[in-house]
């Protein structure tokens, strides 16, 4: 009977585990990206700029949940701000946040980098 309490956490965690419906998605540019049906998926907005690259998601199925990040050219950033409104109360230090629908983005200051994260909330 001891033996069993011994193995019962292991087994535990390892059923735990298993139940994890999260999925890690890497694409080196956003046409890369199209090509997999991520936007039409929701997995992330096509409103992201055209130059996105190094594209690095991980989305949760059980939580509707989606976060990752991205790089993009400097000069589409006016672009793509404007297709944003400022969140000044989700701002973290050395980001700026926006948000799109059910979606935050943070934009490093440097202009380059953006962080995001989308929580499908039940309307």
């Amino acid at each position: 009977m001891t033996h069993c309490f011994k193995i019962f956490p292991f087994v535990a965690a390892a059923l735990l585990a298993g139940c994890d419906e999260s999925v890690r998605l890497e694409y080196a540019t956003k046409e890369d990206a199209e090509s997999e049906s991520v936007f039409a998926q929701g997995w992330l907005p096509e409103i992201i700029p055209p130059s996105s690259r190094r594209i690095t998601m991980t989305n949760d199925l059980d939580l509707n949940k989606s976060e990752g990040e991205f790089r993009f050219e400097v000069s589409e950033l006016d672009a793509f701000v404007r297709l944003l409104v400022r969140t000044r109360s989700e701002d973290i230090e050395g980001f700026s946040a926006y948000s799109y629908d059910d979606w935050i983005f943070w934009i490093r200051d440097s202009r380059d980098y953006c962080r995001f994260r989308m929580t499908l909330i039940p309307r």
